[in-house]
């Protein structure tokens, strides 16, 4: 999505918080892809605890989580530079 990566780009976070919460609104976020779009969004934008809240978030939204939006996540650490956090992730989620 390109007004997220330029509103990346101009560190206005804020903003892409917003243009992704608006999107729960749509049916569509209950694919899984969908949200994992999203997860790694966040992750280019190095905003890993966002990503990592959608993940949290995605059996409320009712959006399967499998090994697909598991390793969304994991790249997205990776995006945002949060190398610690890989191996919480693997002790933490079964």
């Amino acid at each position: 999505m390109i007004a997220v990566h330029r509103l990346a780009k101009a560190k206005y976070f804020s903003g892409i918080e917003e243009v992704i919460e608006h999107q729960k609104q749509y049916p569509d976020i209950r694919d899984e892809s969908f949200v994992g779009c999203f997860i790694l969004l966040y992750g280019n934008a190095k905003m890993y605890d966002h990503a990592r809240k959608l993940f949290d978030e995605m059996p409320q939204l009712d959006c399967q989580r499998t090994v697909y939006s598991f390793n969304v996540l994991l790249e997205s650490c990776i995006r945002s530079e949060r190398y610690d956090e890989i191996g919480l992730l693997f002790r933490e989620l079964p």
